[in-house]
């Protein structure tokens, strides 16, 4: 991206800065040790400066020295200073590590092994970075929620990169630290070619010693000009270090391969070519791993067969494609590009179940009864050749209509989908509803529109069949040949903690919904809950606030039940393109089809756990990464809204203000509270309220408002709006 002098750029040498470090005087060393022994001998003492100095005759000559080592063995956490300037021996009881973590307003907080959270001032935290490993001490007395503390020392250096915004002076480069860190600034060592002024930078070498001494870096690497919409998703790749391309060595192997002989594979799969298939996907999709089919018997029966790319007979257990893809863990998505798991020619052309295309597949074919009880089931490898490429629009205009290609299955398959819902929805089955921003970009990147999602039956139809297929398959090695005692990969959700069961209702009876809080909590009573809130301008946060509530599904080796879906058994089966769980549930249930050997189910049995625990992180940056990039792109979107005024709902009242969910655009700002100027609002923390002091105006969760679009912060990633009559 740009040249330097003296330095090869990524990856080779790197240019140091020999600064020359000067050791403490033999007086300070002996003062240093003299101090410590005598507040040891008077461990129950406090000592000001001077009384200090007199005990260990040090001269008025010296006495200025010996305050300035004062002052460095306190803030080095060596010794206490008390009130009035006292000095005492160290309490370390009131000491203990943690890792910090800083707020976008400069102050941090410290959480401990034990689970506990210090709150630590802006002022307090010493040279910390975001993550690090940092030794506190504990405030004697406490104010606010969380008990409070100060940095004494940095243990040790997070290994996340710091990444800063370049700035020059007339002489120099600097660097200004972005969230999450602290807002530093740092001294760029080295010289550097192409560089500019607004340029975002991943810094390396990074050195801060002292609170008061300006830390130094070099650039490693230039992620781009944050200002410019076309760089948005260059930066976020590299923020979150997702891949950007594929190691040679997979390239080579997935080139190599090759479309199978279909005759062949004929003689070992069952051959649905002739059956009415086809796959029903987003109008933008790139790949296409799932296809469906219905047929009946001449009987009241549906046989509904789902039949899912069969990307295992290509990605091969320990292949150079598979570990990436096990490395990778998930696709992630965005609004102009996406990042895939395995190589375009495997998910976009080999694996993809396009029309008119024989392709091998993994079908889960499932006789079902009028009520939706599942009858019978056959997992087997097959061949499809899929009718008809779907999206969801169309789909959807057919079922409208009542006409169109397919339209007497998809009708069918509709009256399946609603009696499979309704009896999912009977045993407690939670159906969140959330929209989520739909983004529109022109060809410079800037978003022109962002919408609402729209939720159609096509949706919930394709919904309906993959949850059964993944429970279906579930089921079968858990249920099934439960003797067998076959390791899985399971999706797991359990229930909510009792915390978060009292924060929940909490936040209900703050909307004025006055449900009662049962000894545990189930999810059919849940879903009573959101369906009380159906309709009502609140119901999105209602949404929201029992999504936040509850645990976040993983993957696991143990079947533990999915709270949210009530299921005692799931897994993840139908999207193997795109998820590496998937991929693996597919290669297990080839290797229990057929003789298995003990030494295999120990294999796989140490390996999932493993497997499941990579594949659930990889999850969660994927969806922080989808998450940033949304949150980038609302922001350059509303920046061109200032002044203008909107409806919203209240989503969040604090202390400082209130945050406002546009409902047009589902954009979140905060309306602070300096900006109410009609009264002066006082904060009821019990009801979660701002209520004026004079008008008795009151602020509450769940409340429609207008605001006006005030001011936007690209960098600090913050909205503000303005509320108003």
């Amino acid at each position: 991206m740009f040249n330097r002098k003296s330095t090869c750029f990524f990856g080779e040498s790197i240019l140091k800065k020999t600064t020359k470090k000067i050791s403490a005087s033999d007086t300070e060393r002996r003062w240093e040790a003299e101090i410590i022994t005598h507040l040891a001998k008077n461990e129950d003492a406090t000592f000001r400066p001077k009384k200090l100095a007199k005990s260990l005759r040090v001269s008025s000559a010296n006495y200025l020295n010996f305050k300035r080592l004062i002052r460095r063995l306190t803030a080095e956490g060596k010794i206490e200073k008390g009130r009035r300037q006292s000095i005492s021996k160290l309490d370390r009881s009131r000491q203990t590590e943690g890792i910090i973590s800083f707020t976008r307003k400069g102050f941090a907080f410290v959480k401990t092994p034990d689970g506990n959270e210090f709150f630590i001032p802006e002022k307090q935290t010493l040279t910390a970075l975001h993550h690090d490993v940092v030794r506190i001490e504990k405030h004697r007395k406490q104010s606010g929620q969380n008990p409070e503390g100060k940095i004494l020392s940095v243990v040790s250096r997070s290994k996340e990169p710091v990444f800063a915004v370049l700035s020059r002076t007339s002489s120099k480069w600097y660097a200004f630290a972005e969230s999450p860190n602290p807002r530093i600034r740092i001294e760029i060592i080295g010289e550097y070619h192409n560089i500019r002024n607004g340029m975002l930078v991943e810094l390396a070498s990074f050195s801060w010693e002292k609170p008061r001494i300006i830390p130094h870096a070099e650039i490693k690497q230039v992620l781009g000009m944050p200002d410019n919409p076309k760089d948005d998703l260059t930066i976020l790749k590299k923020i979150f270090r997702l891949p950007l391309d594929f190691p040679r060595k997979v390239l080579l192997e997935t080139d190599a391969i090759r479309l199978p002989d279909m005759d062949k594979e004929l003689t070992v799969r069952k051959d649905f070519r002739d059956d009415d298939i086809f796959t029903i996907d987003p109008i933008e999709a790139k790949d296409f791993d799932d296809a469906i089919s219905l047929t009946s018997n001449g009987d009241e029966n549906w046989e509904l067969g789902v039949h899912i790319a069969d990307v295992s007979y290509f990605v091969t257990d320990g292949s150079a494609t598979d570990l990436e893809a096990r490395k990778r863990g998930t696709s992630v998505y965005f609004t102009e590009s996406f990042v895939p798991m395995i190589p375009i020619r495997l998910s976009g052309l080999i694996c993809s179940l396009q029309p008119d295309e024989d392709r091998l597949t993994f079908s889960v074919v499932m006789k079902i009864s009028p009520t939706g009880e599942l009858l019978r089931y056959e997992i087997l490898p097959s061949v499809i050749r899929s009718k008809r490429r779907f999206n969801y629009e169309e789909v959807q205009t057919i079922l409208d209509n009542q006409i169109g290609d397919y339209s007497e299955t998809l009708l069918k398959m509709r009256d399946l989908s609603k009696v499979l819902r309704e009896k999912r929805k009977t045993a407690g089955s939670i159906d969140f509803q959330i929209p989520e921003p739909v983004i529109t970009l022109n060809e410079n990147s800037e978003p022109i529109t962002i919408r609402p999602s729209v939720r159609l039956e096509s949706h919930e139809l394709i919904e309906e069949f993959m949850l059964l297929a993944n429970r279906c398959v579930a089921e079968h090695i858990a249920v099934h040949r439960k003797k067998e005692r076959l390791p899985l990969i399971y999706r797991i959700h359990e229930p909510p903690s009792k915390k978060d069961v009292d924060d929940f209702f909490l936040g209900l009876k703050h909307l004025g919904l006055n449900f009662s809080k049962p000894c545990e909590l189930t999810s059919l009573y849940l879903q009573k809950i959101l369906e009380t809130s159906r309709g009502k301008s609140y119901h999105n946060y209602v949404e929201q606030f029992a999504l936040r509530s509850m645990t976040k599904a993983i993957y696991s080796q143990q079947p533990l039940g999915h709270f949210g879906l009530a299921f005692q058994y799931y897994t993840h089966f139908t999207s193997p393109i795109r998820r590496y769980p998937d991929l693996i549930v597919h290669r297990l249930l080839k290797v229990y089809s057929s003789e298995y050997s003990k030494m295999d189910v120990a294999r796989y049995r140490r390996q999932i756990p493993h497997i499941a625990k990579q594949a659930s992180e990889a999850e969660i940056h994927a969806m922080e990464a989808e998450r940033e990039y949304r949150k980038v792109k609302q922001i350059r979107f509303i920046s061109k809204k200032i002044g203008k005024w909107y409806k919203g709902v209240i989503t969040g009242v604090f202390d400082y203000g209130f945050f406002v969910e546009i409902s047009e655009f589902l954009i979140e700002g905060l309306v602070h509270v300096r900006t109410l100027e009609d009264d002066f609002y006082i904060f009821d923390e019990e009801r979660r309220q701002l209520r004026g002091r004079k008008s008795r105006r009151i602020f509450c969760m769940g409340d429609e408002v207008s605001v006006k679009v005030a001011s936007v912060s690209l960098a600090d990633k913050l909205i503000d709006f303005e509320w108003g009559e």
